[in-house]
């Protein structure tokens, strides 16, 4: 099967965002950590389930997966079919709990999931 990659709008702004905080550090090293990202999630196309379910006290459907980047960053996607969407990209050191709960509202009967950031 074929995968399909998509990024939320979030997940786009969040990799604008750590792009922004290493470009303080190091302006290479924030090219490099925009193309690794994109890259890395490019690459889920291959075995999107390899990475485990994201289990939080407060996902109530364990239908998130998380694939941790550099050892800080969580990339959170979801698959459906032929499709990986990307939903968060975090920083491992944030309350990333709290973040994707006022992120998402969950539909535990039909496992939709509804963008309200």
């Amino acid at each position: 099967m074929e995968y399909v990659v998509t990024w939320s709008p979030q997940a786009s702004e969040d990799v604008i965002e750590c792009a922004k905080f290493i470009k303080k550090v190091s302006k290479e090293a924030a090219i490099k950590f925009v193309e690794q990202i994109y890259e890395m999630a490019d690459g889920l196309k291959d075995f999107p389930e390899r990475n485990p379910v994201f289990k939080t006290p407060k996902t109530i459907a364990a239908v998130f997966r998380k694939f941790v980047f550099n050892k800080r960053y969580i990339l959170v996607y979801l698959i459906n079919e032929n499709n990986i969407y990307i939903y968060r990209v975090l920083d491992a050191r944030r309350n990333f709990g709290s973040l994707l709960w006022r992120t998402f509202l969950f539909k535990v009967s039909t496992i939709e999931i509804t963008v309200v950031s």
